[in-house]
């Protein structure tokens, strides 16, 4: 199911959007088409990318790279294919210290409790309507799709 974002509005009950059943819309910074949520395979391509890319550049290039994109809420994988994170509160790309928490201490917890659940817990963005994996949730994040880079926070502040 396509789907895509919005930020909760104070002025909105949570859940409800009259923009589309599965969130809404995310505007660019610069007022631009919306981000639409990247897909659950879009997802798990990142996460074998990412895999794949520690063990290529054996841990090391992979953590320098991921420690220089995290503040533009992104991943090695998520860079390659065009996917941000985004904070569920504003819709802004998610900060450097959220994506920290999100990629590590929310992702150990979430490993331990899968390892309890046989692993069924990772299957969790196949039923949750904006994709969210369970320490996208802890945090307070979604994944989208930007092919254009327009949420780039180095293009957006230009």
């Amino acid at each position: 199911m396509e789907g895509s974002f919005s930020p909760q509005s104070p002025a909105q009950p949570a859940g409800s959007s009259p923009q589309s059943p599965t969130g809404g819309i995310l505007s660019s910074a610069a007022g631009g088409p919306p981000a639409p949520l990247a897909s659950v395979g879009k997802r798990l391509g990142g996460l074998l990318l990412d895999t794949a890319l520690a063990i290529i550049t054996l841990g090391i290039g992979w953590l320098i790279w991921l420690l220089i994109v995290m503040g533009r809420g992104q991943t090695p994988a998520k860079q390659l294919l065009h996917m941000r994170v985004v904070s569920i509160d504003d819709g802004k790309v998610a900060s450097w210290g959220k994506m920290f928490v999100r990629e590590f201490p929310a992702k150990i917890v979430i490993g331990f409790l899968a390892a309890l659940t046989i692993y069924i817990i990772y299957l969790w963005p196949l039923w949750d309507d904006k994709n969210q994996e369970l320490w996208d949730k802890m945090v307070g994040t979604v994944v989208v799709d930007d092919p254009q880079d327009v949420l780039d926070p180095r293009t957006a502040a230009a």
